[in-house]
């Protein structure tokens, strides 16, 4: 899906872009496979991928704001087949710096494994970026798989969300999200999709990638 803003705060207590969902997968990939990847084309990327060990990684690359980073959000509590994890992450000033955290909550937590990490500063910038839910848009890795057991699920996505002058992420939701820059509750009829809907207020619908899209009953809450 094209079109959406992705933004890069300076040094004024700025807030940035801001992610987070549930997700579970039926078994672990066999190399890096993207969850959510944000392609800014010749200005770089912001990628939120899986590997082979459970570890959730994000990797920022912009090289006009001195920013390469490929921060491991979960150095102890590692991803585990059949289970719901939350991923929650924010890009936001913070005592004169980027500062990039993330947080990956097993089910029932709510506050999980955190890791965090500041780059280089240049303005506050906002990218035209290209974003891939399960889809990788700047990368070969691989896609998240649409099979049973493997499952993604409330998405929200917002350009603002970094908490100004914090390290804050968005907290883990017990309801369906009601703010945001683009926000997939996923309350579709069952069944194979091919446009996932927006229900934030930008109408950023997705289209089905690679492996397709399938919404079904099960999720984190009801």
């Amino acid at each position: 899906m094209a079109g959406i803003p992705y933004i890069v705060p300076g040094a004024n207590g700025a807030g940035g872009s801001a992610a987070a969902f549930f997700v579970k997968v039926a078994a672990l990939p066999a190399s890096k496979m993207t969850l959510l990847d944000f392609d800014l084309a010749s200005n770089g990327y912001s990628r939120l991928v899986l590997d082979s060990t459970g570890t959730v990684l994000w990797e920022v690359v912009i090289a006009a704001l001195s920013i390469n980073i490929a921060l491991q959000l979960n150095p102890t509590t590692k991803v585990s087949p059949g289970v719901f994890f939350f991923v929650s992450v924010a890009n936001s000033e913070y005592l004169s710096a980027c500062n990039f955290r993330g947080v990956v909550s097993a089910s029932g937590q709510t506050l999980g494994d955190s890791s965090a990490t500041s780059a280089g500063l240049g303005g506050d910038t906002s990218y035209t970026a290209r974003m891939g839910i399960g889809a990788s848009v700047s990368s070969s890795y691989l896609n998240f798989p649409n099979t049973t057991g493997s499952e993604m699920s409330k998405l929200n996505y917002n350009s603002r969300g970094g908490a100004n002058n914090s390290n804050g992420v968005l907290g883990v939701p017990t309801a369906d999200w009601t703010g945001g820059t683009a926000y997939y509750n996923a309350r579709q009829a069952p069944g194979p999709i091919s446009t996932l809907t927006d229900n934030g207020p930008g109408g950023y619908n997705a289209a089905a990638g690679p492996n397709g899209l399938t919404i079904n009953t099960e999720g984190p809450f009801p």
